[in-house]
């Protein structure tokens, strides 16, 4: 199954995310881990589970871990027109994802958040226009600028990449969890001076690809009631008539067992526990 978890910070959305079919191997860009798997569901979902941590740039392995979660943080930046290490980070992300995608060993990938995963590769190829242009000043003596900020339409290279993780996470036939970011809305309004202006709408969305969710077959945001998190189904491919259910204390079972049930069984989705091999 590819689902999709949004919501507003420590909302439960990485603790949802590792409640997914072992074993696991996550990719976190956001750092936010170890609150979220050892907080109030670490009894219920990961006592007793081989837990790995493993620090960007380190070749480690995730045979024999239930859990393997390779951080992946941000490089610290001293010059906007020089940016360094995106690229580098891109490449030994992409290379593990790919690998992780690939080994029939492993059940579920999960991203978090895919929104700074987008960045990230936003950010690694605005590194690469500056270098080539580093490479063109060199080469003739020239002082031409070096971009700052990718044009609009340059995102497409990001966006590109992003959709081929959903891609090849289908093809492959593996779990995969993204978990996203909110951000506010933004559309066209009439001021009372006759002109047009864009203007937050009060909403909040996902921050990310556009159309994320035609390429999930789940959809879900959660948000803090009380002392409790509530999981929303946002969009359901596998059942239409689930949308706009709300679950107090969710996990992946839950989602998993709730679509299959309202199936008749006919659609049976890999739970915590079953082994990858069931699939």
């Amino acid at each position: 199954m590819l689902l999709s978890i949004e919501g507003e910070e420590k909302s439960g959305k990485t603790t949802l995310a590792y409640t997914a079919p072992l074993p696991i191997v996550g990719f976190s860009f956001d750092l936010g881990t170890d609150r979220a798997i050892n907080g109030t569901k670490y009894d219920e979902w990961f006592k007793g589970l081989k837990i790995e941590r493993v620090p960007y740039g380190a070749e480690v392995s995730w045979n024999g871990n239930d859990i393997t979660i390779y951080d992946l943080p941000r490089p610290i930046q001293l010059n906007q027109e020089a940016l360094s290490g995106f690229m580098e980070l891109w490449a030994y992300f992409i290379q593990l994802c790919a690998s992780a995608m690939m080994d029939k060993s492993v059940s579920t990938i999960v991203v978090d958040t895919m929104t700074l995963c987008r960045r990230i590769k936003a950010d690694a190829y605005l590194q690469e226009l500056q270098e080539e242009v580093a490479k063109e000043n060199a080469k003739d003596g020239k002082n031409r600028r070096p971009r700052k900020q990718l044009l609009q339409i340059e995102y497409g290279h990001a966006n590109d990449s992003i959709r081929n993780l959903y891609d090849l996470a289908q093809s492959m036939g593996k779990n995969f969890v993204a978990v996203h970011h909110l951000t506010d809305e933004y559309k066209p309004q009439l001021k009372s001076d006759g002109t047009v202006e864009s203007m937050p709408t009060g909403t909040r969305v996902l921050e990310g690809l556009v159309g994320t969710y035609r390429y999930q077959d789940l959809a879900v945001r959660n948000e803090k009631k009380g002392s409790g998190i509530e999981t929303k189904i946002l969009s359901c491919g596998y059942n239409l008539g689930l949308e706009g259910m709300a679950i107090i204390g969710c996990s992946w079972d839950t989602l998993a067992g709730m679509i299959s049930g309202s199936l008749g069984g006919r659609i049976q989705i890999q739970r915590r526990g079953q082994e990858v091999a069931a699939k």
